[in-house]
């Protein structure tokens, strides 16, 4: 019988030999080999690059996105204000052409070319402020180069267009590369959650719940009586046990992350023992995966937390929550001026849907419901009428119904008229809410408006302190999926974000809500 090659180097340590190194487990010999290979390859290449390979592909359709839509904007620009366009296209094309590399060297340090990499849900509104700024550098810098090659005769509206055209396009090629590459099989990748099992199943809810980020569930990992308890996910979501592991240290996780063949570790809760716990981190890391640490739940105010260092020691620091005056104060004269002038733009759309609502069903165009406002005090919310008349006094017969336990809500409401159904899907019946911001009931963006009933299930703990702002038209709530979020979780993005408050959130908020809206997600 042919012996195996560590009963081979045990025998020739018993007999005095000098082997070259004694063999280690499968997993800890294929730690070594990636660490001695380090220096001379890369670890994505060693591993078949497949969490790399998303991100390398997703920025090459970007990288040629961003160049056609540089492209149409130049020759917009060139053809429609240029004087002599036989005997200037040429030089002006060439100043463009030598300023690509400014906006690829630009773009690359604004991050436009890693939100894949750094963000699960990678949006709009994390594209639009370094767009901005990439496209507005590359712009003037081609703006002074094509004056001084034309001696000064190109005007501010030439600089104005190429700007704004390019901006446009930008954004719009971005949105298009990326809607087309959620759908492919590539974009996608298998994630292992590990942690404890009160923290997998927060995990495992959030993955379900957001498709977009790319995300199929394939393991989870959970300490148990001293050893690891591992399961399987399947593709329609089932859970198969792979069994009890009688150890559970780190390299035994890597083990079974190995065994997942997973793109994506996602640890929550792991260990308090803090070098394990950077073990575990470290060894993920180094055998090529994506490693997002789970550092709690929105209410540790993670949002508004910065990462330094102290001798190399990763430190997070969450500042304490509040809300200065200026701010409160800058925020309701963005709300009244919005409000103002939405009411105005908006008026003929909402005469016509109050005459729709009107011909549609019996009962008034409008619907109003006492909610909980600003530090406790009541208000009566507006919304437009989707439902029937009387539907109040149907919710006891229908609660046994309810989605979400506490809080009465269904998926299909018979109460909701054909209409209703219409205009809910769009939220255009929040528009009237727009009256409450200008009287100074809501704010365009915070908390979630809580019904009377719904009022007490938080009144006894500290969520209740996200009463400490005016509820908003639109929130984290809504652009997170709303209906589709359970009650718990609502009311603890909305403690998040009144203790992380500010108007660049509020306007982060806003651009979301649109593609929310446009998309329909929750809306019932």
């Amino acid at each position: 019988m042919n012996k195996t090659t560590n009963e081979k180097i045990g025998e020739d340590v018993r007999a005095g030999g000098s082997p070259r190194r004694i063999a280690l487990s499968p997993d800890i010999d294929l730690f070594e080999r990636l660490r001695d290979r380090r220096r001379s390859e890369s670890i994505a290449e060693d591993l078949k690059g497949a969490p790399f390979d998303r991100g390398s592909r997703l920025r090459r359709l970007l990288l040629l996105s961003d160049t056609a839509a540089i492209a149409v904007a130049s020759f917009v620009a060139i053809l429609l204000l240029s004087d002599d366009p036989q005997t200037e296209t040429v030089l002006e094309l060439a100043i463009i052409g030598c300023s690509l590399p400014v906006f690829y060297v630009m773009a690359h340090l604004s991050g436009l070319y890693h939100l894949v990499d750094r963000h699960l849900d990678y949006t709009l509104a994390e594209e639009l402020g370094p767009s901005f700024m990439t496209v507005t550098v590359w712009a003037f810098l081609v703006f002074m180069a094509s004056s001084l090659a034309f001696g000064g005769r190109l005007e501010a509206g030439w600089f104005a267009l190429l700007w704004a055209t390019a901006f446009v396009l930008v954004i719009a090629g971005r949105r298009v590369v990326h809607h087309f590459t959620q759908r492919t099989a590539w974009y996608r990748q298998r994630v292992l959650v590990v942690g404890d099992p009160v923290g997998i199943n927060r995990v495992l809810r959030r993955i379900g719940r957001h498709p977009e980020c790319g995300l199929d569930l394939a393991a989870s990992i959970y300490r148990t009586g001293g050893g690891l308890r591992a399961y399987e996910f399947d593709a329609n979501g089932d859970r198969h046990d792979l069994g009890h592991r009688p150890s559970d240290t780190p390299r035994d996780v890597l083990a079974l992350v190995r065994q997942s063949s997973v793109e994506r570790v996602m640890v929550t809760g792991w260990a308090e023992d803090l070098d394990e716990r950077t073990e575990l981190m470290r060894l993920l890391a180094t055998c090529g995966v994506y490693v997002d640490v789970v550092s709690g739940e929105p209410e540790a105010l993670l949002a508004g937390a910065s990462v330094h260092h102290l001798e190399g020691l990763p430190i997070m620091t969450v500042r304490p929550p509040r809300i200065t005056p200026v701010g409160r104060a800058a925020k309701r004269i963005i709300d009244v001026a919005a409000a103002f002038a939405g009411l105005l733009v908006l008026s003929p759309l909402l005469a016509y849907i109050a005459l729709r609502i009107k011909l549609d069903s019996p009962g008034p165009a409008l619907f109003r419901q006492e909610r909980i406002g600003f530090n406790g005090r009541h208000f009566d919310i507006i919304k437009f009428r989707t439902m029937v008349e009387g539907a109040d006094a149907m919710r006891d017969d229908l609660r046994d119904e309810s989605l979400q336990g506490n809080v009465f809500k269904l998926r299909e409401d018979p109460r909701v008229t054909k209409f209703g159904a219409r205009i809910r899907k769009t939220s255009l019946d929040e528009l009237p809410q727009l009256w409450n911001v200008l009287v100074g009931d809501m704010s365009l963006v915070g908390p979630r408006p809580l019904p009377l009933d719904e009022a007490p299930l938080i009144a006894s703990n500290h969520f209740a302190r996200r009463q400490n702002v005016r509820p908003g038209i639109t929130g984290p709530w809504q652009i997170h999926g709303r209906s589709d979020i359970p009650f718990e979780d609502m009311v603890k993005l909305d403690y998040t974000y009144v203790s992380t408050w500010s108007l660049q959130e509020d306007l982060r908020l806003l651009i979301r809500t649109v593609g929310v809206v446009a998309g329909g997600r929750g809306a019932y």
